[in-house]
């Protein structure tokens, strides 16, 4: 809701089956009713996936899982959009990745930091 309302376009990585469910957020909405885009993992409203035998309850949750792997499959798809466009963006990695330094990621963060703020002066205009 907060990047919607500084004019961000704004991507919801969820489950659609959990839409069936009360909202819990103190809006009263939920997060794929308030995004531009809802990517819709197809995790069960359980969670939990997996069945062992002589257990009563599935095991192994999927939902953070998934929503890790869609999540920064949309990073890595934008990243060759962006690239494609002659736009690079720093990026976090490892301080093993040849070039960077344990210092490399604070370069990032204010690098968004700048972009961001940037950003929201563009929006309140």
């Amino acid at each position: 809701m907060y990047g919607a309302k500084h004019g961000l376009f704004t991507v919801a990585v969820t489950s659609v089956a959990n839409l069936e469910r009360p909202a819990e957020h103190s809006s009263g909405k939920r997060i794929a009713e308030v995004c531009d885009v809802t990517v819709d993992t197809g995790v069960p409203v359980q969670d939990a996936i997996v069945e062992v035998d002589g257990w009563d309850r599935p095991v192994g949750g999927a939902s953070t899982v998934v929503a890790c792997v869609v999540s920064h499959e949309i990073v890595t798809r934008t990243a060759g959009v962006l690239a494609g466009r002659g736009v690079v963006i720093p990026t976090f990695v490892s301080p093993t990745v040849p070039g960077a330094s344990v210092s490399s990621n604070d370069e990032v963060f204010a690098d968004h930091r700048r972009r961001l703020h940037a950003a929201e002066g563009r929006a309140q205009d």
